[in-house]
């Protein structure tokens, strides 16, 4: 995972169709921001300790046995609620209508945008449960929702 920042104007002017249209664009999480506020002077912060507990979790965590866990994990698999999985279908569904229409239009860019939502909304609910039950994650629908509304 890559964050980075960028002011918009110059964000934009250096998307290129051919970048828009080879999936790295569809495959970014592009938020904007109101107007930038005042700013605020610098201070040293105390991390939460569930913070630092559940990050020091991931820093151990590994999935598999053996000593090459590793380089070579076992996946664990994320189970979801059949409410989720209702929802996950009703926005692949919702995303499948907007690549048709673009399609037709012939826009390129929108078939590449459209064709990875469902891919987008499924990581991103895979990433909220984890963050709110890294022990015992669960996909649920309030997760998969959330995960939509920041797809589509």
């Amino acid at each position: 995972m890559l964050f980075g920042t960028a002011i918009p104007n110059h964000y934009y002017q250096a998307l290129s169709e051919r970048m828009l249209t080879n999936g790295f664009f569809a495959r970014m999480i592009v938020l904007e921001s109101g107007k930038r506020s005042e700013g605020q002077e610098p201070r040293i912060v105390d991390l939460p300790s569930r913070i630092v507990s559940t990050a020091k979790w991931w820093a151990d965590f590994r999935p598999g046995t053996g000593n090459l866990e590793n380089w070579h994990p076992i996946p664990v698999m994320v189970e979801h609620t059949d409410e989720a999985r209702n929802v996950l279908v009703e926005t692949r569904q919702a995303a499948e209508v907007e690549y048709t229409q673009a399609e037709e239009r012939g826009d390129a860019v929108g078939t590449t945008v459209w064709g990875r939502v469902s891919e987008q909304v499924r990581k991103l609910a895979l990433l909220y449960t984890v963050s709110e039950n890294h022990t015992a994650p669960r996909i649920e629908q309030g997760a998969v929702e959330w995960a939509s509304r920041m797809s589509v």
